[in-house]
């Protein structure tokens, strides 16, 4: 699997991505990294990039030239580009496992200031595959955040990426429960608290049952008697 980080700021993704298991997956060629600056496209002499808003209004938008050249130069026929906004369909672990089991190239346009101009977002759908993506109904101050969490939330679906591939599948909203149980390691006893018998019975049907009405109670608990989780889109 190929990502491609189309942003202002390439520096912002050089840390995590370059830590822990996605180290790892770089190393062993199951992930690519790469990043594209929208300012090395930009054409005046000022490098400008963003403009204010026809109409009037607060903060900046990103001009249509740059952002489009950005993704074109690493855009291929096969690729998907993926536009982070508050605004897109809702990240769930379904919408991961099919992107991460099914794509090759996922192109990723992290936004800033007060968002992308509408023309570029309009070109891009008719030039490549293209879907428009939230990690949430919140704000944050740019996209980069959420192009983060994109690609940790897809790398763990690739194949090679996690050792044991049935391990993705006994995490929360992939579950019967929908939520993971509540989960213990040693010691068996810390300031007072033990570990639930159930876990230490080593009786499989019995742990898994366990962690399956745990899960399900939390849910309840944090969602609502009748409260989804997420939808399932894919």
């Amino acid at each position: 699997m190929r990502f491609s980080i189309v942003s202002l700021f390439s520096e912002y993704f050089d840390g995590p991505l370059s830590t822990s298991m996605m180290l790892h997956a770089r190393e062993k060629g199951i992930v690519a990294v790469d990043c594209v600056s929208i300012r090395d496209f930009a054409t005046d002499k000022h490098k400008s990039v963003d403009d204010r808003p026809f109409g009037g209004g607060p903060g900046m938008v990103l001009m249509p030239g740059p952002v489009v050249s950005a993704v074109r130069s690493v855009g291929t026929p096969e690729s998907l580009v993926v536009f982070l906004s508050p605004q897109g369909e809702r990240l769930t672990s379904t919408m991961c496992e099919v992107l991460g089991s099914e794509e090759k190239h996922i192109v990723l346009l992290s936004g800033h200031y007060e968002g992308v101009d509408q023309r570029a977002l309009d070109i891009l759908a008719e030039e490549f595959r293209f879907r428009e993506v939230s990690v949430g109904d919140f704000i944050l101050p740019s996209g980069m955040p959420a192009t983060l969490c994109v690609i940790e939330a897809v790398a763990r679906f690739v194949p090679g990426f996690i050792g044991n591939p049935e391990g993705v599948r006994d995490e929360t909203f992939h579950t019967d429960s929908g939520f993971e149980g509540p989960l213990y390691t040693r010691p068996v006893t810390f300031e007072g608290r033990g570990v639930p018998e159930v876990l230490l019975s080593g009786h499989a049907a019995k742990i898994k049952q366990w962690r399956n009405d745990s899960g399900r109670a939390k849910m309840k608990t944090r969602r609502g008697e009748h409260g989804s989780i997420c939808p399932k889109n894919s």
